[in-house]
């Protein structure tokens, strides 16, 4: 779920509500230490808005996440949801199927959302994920992919999924 967050958020950046530059306050409410470097950090401390989505879409941080589901404005994520057509893209344990997370890709993809520069820095960020397993390894590292990586430890899942821009035909 931290891609329709990190697109919600760029959306603001659109919107010229926010910018990459903006600073979010970590609360004490947002840090958690599963899978966050920014979890180590006290509350009260600053970060960019840049800072924030890197986090969030290069090492998967769950504290990042907390950050910006409490920051960004009611209702921007279920507007992004409506506006790109996404309204099953959570099933009823608040899992998205690959065949929603596939559209939700091809958003980037096409700009169809998100301004083209807004899009690409999101691909940009999920390309320098540092996370070299999974579907990483299976994908030479001069072939971009940018991708989302997670797991689920409660249920010993994972998941990967991201556009690999083979020369003159990407898939996803």
């Amino acid at each position: 779920t931290k891609l329709p967050i990190a697109i919600a958020a760029m959306r603001e950046v659109d919107r010229g509500a926010w910018s990459r530059d903006q600073v979010l306050t970590l609360e004490a409410s947002d840090r958690t230490t599963v899978s966050s470097a920014l979890g180590q950090a006290p509350a009260g401390t600053r970060f960019t808005l840049d800072q924030v989505l890197s986090a969030l879409l290069r090492g998967s941080d769950n504290t990042a996440y907390q950050l910006l589901l409490r920051t960004l404005p009611a209702g921007s994520l279920e507007a992004m949801v409506e506006a790109v057509g996404l309204e099953a893209l959570f099933d009823a344990d608040g899992r998205i199927s690959a065949r929603e997370y596939a559209r939700l890709l091809r958003t980037l993809y096409t700009s169809s959302y998100l301004r083209e520069t807004s899009s690409q820095h999101v691909l940009e960020l999920m390309n320098a994920s540092g996370f070299p397993f999974f579907l990483r390894g299976a994908v030479p590292d001069s072939v971009p992919f940018p991708h989302k990586w997670g797991s689920y430890p409660d249920d010993d899942t994972s998941l990967d999924a991201g556009i690999v821009y083979v020369p003159n035909r990407p898939y996803m």
